[in-house]
């Protein structure tokens, strides 16, 4: 992202159409958001599984 972060920059800088990489910019910014959200409700659950095998083990 951070390559197509500078080539934007170079772009707009040399007052050329910038609308497509711009629009590329946005999907990687909405993937990346994607992906953290993922990991962060896969680390949830195992979280949750690990706490319910811990209750498991007492019973």
């Amino acid at each position: 992202m951070l390559k197509f972060q500078e080539e934007l920059l170079k772009v707009a800088n040399a007052q050329k159409d910038y609308a497509e990489l711009a629009d590329r910019v946005e999907e990687l910014r909405k993937e990346k958001e994607n992906i953290l959200l993922t990991m962060a409700e896969e680390k949830n659950g195992q979280s949750r599984l690990k706490n319910k095998g811990k209750i498991l083990k007492t019973v």
